[in-house]
């Protein structure tokens, strides 16, 4: 890429940040008892009793305990729809009180509560998930503690993913957890990759079956030799017959790129591909988005590249766009495999 063409980009330096997403969760600091949750195990929601029941926030918070006896789990979830590809984050605040302290040093023989995402599949089998130790014997008492979140991606096959709160006693340990104030957050109608949320649409498509775009398309798999299609359209009309960029960068699956600018999901100082060149002038002039589909573009996804992905994203230079500079979609992935 030029360094004019570079330039262009990084005077989005002054882009809004993208918007936050939204907590999936219903009820998810207890003020409403456990309504919105299902429940397995000794679990309660509890009102504030100090000093044993103190909320982060609000006036309720939910405690667990073990059964008592062999290894045994007690829980709270939430289930939601979910897509190959979508990207969902769990935290949650927990604390356990002095007087009914978590015992042991932690998994896997002493108590410990986790949070977690879990996968399933149309037969409602779990096929992947990602979770975190929120409490256990070493954790302090009688505070709250901010966890880190976790982040977990949806394997193909997903259809939908629950988000728990889990205590673990693998014997007869003593002691409760304590949770408040839980966060899920995912895509939803919220893109993955999200652009400048303009009247800007890129889809794609694998094997010639068409393209697609949205909730559940923003991640694609695409064997060696495989016809990819990218379709640039403005459904509104705002840039037909605009030049425009398509833009390609690959990188390590599972490990995307994190944007120098907002809304521009390409790592600058890496090696960046323009497959559209809306600068350029060729035979038949500059290559613009068609009036009424739009203009799709084909290449055949090399070999050899498994692991390997391709991040894609279209853009307009247009000092009417939201920041002033230029328009982009929101960026899709191809996974090779």
């Amino acid at each position: 890429m030029t360094t004019l063409r570079i330039a262009m980009l990084a005077a989005a330096l002054c882009v809004a940040p993208c918007p936050a997403q939204q907590n999936f969760l219903s009820n998810s600091g207890f003020e409403n008892g456990f309504n919105g949750w299902s429940t397995f195990g000794p679990v309660a929601a509890q009102a504030a009793l100090p000093p044993q029941y103190v909320p982060r926030t609000g006036g309720g918070m939910a405690s667990l305990a073990g059964n008592g006896g062999g290894f045994n789990v007690s829980g709270i979830f939430q289930t939601f729809p979910a897509n190959r590809g979508d990207q969902f984050t769990i935290d949650a605040y927990s604390r356990h009180w002095g007087g009914t302290p978590m015992t042991g040093t932690g998994a896997p023989n002493g108590n410990w509560m986790i949070m977690k995402m879990a996968f399933f599949n149309a037969s409602m089998v779990e096929i992947g998930g990602a979770e975190g130790t929120i409490l256990d014997g070493n954790s302090p008492t009688d505070v709250w503690i901010d966890n880190p979140p976790v982040i977990g991606i949806a394997p193909p096959g997903t259809v939908t993913v629950q988000a728990f709160i889990l205590f673990l006693q693998p014997a007869a340990g003593l002691g409760e957890g304590q949770v408040d104030d839980i966060y899920f957050t995912g895509p939803a109608n919220i893109a993955p990759y999200p652009g400048t949320g303009e009247d800007l649409l890129l889809t794609t498509g694998v094997g010639g079956g068409g393209t697609s775009g949205g909730t559940g398309s923003y991640v694609k798999l695409a064997g060696g030799g495989a016809l990819v299609e990218c379709n640039v359209a403005s459904p509104g009309g705002t840039y037909r017959l605009r030049p425009y960029f398509l833009l390609a960068q690959p990188f390590g699956t599972g490990a995307p790129p994190q944007p120098v600018l907002p809304a521009v999901w390409f790592n600058l100082t890496q090696p960046l591909f323009i497959l559209v060149d809306g600068a350029a002038t060729g035979l038949f002039g500059a290559s613009v988005i068609g009036p009424l589909q739009g203009t799709s573009t084909f290449f055949g996804a090399p070999a050899g590249l498994s692991g390997t992905s391709l991040m894609l994203q279209a853009l307009v230079v247009d000092s009417n766009a939201s920041n002033g500079i230029f328009a982009a979609s929101d960026g899709y992935e191809i996974q090779f495999n």
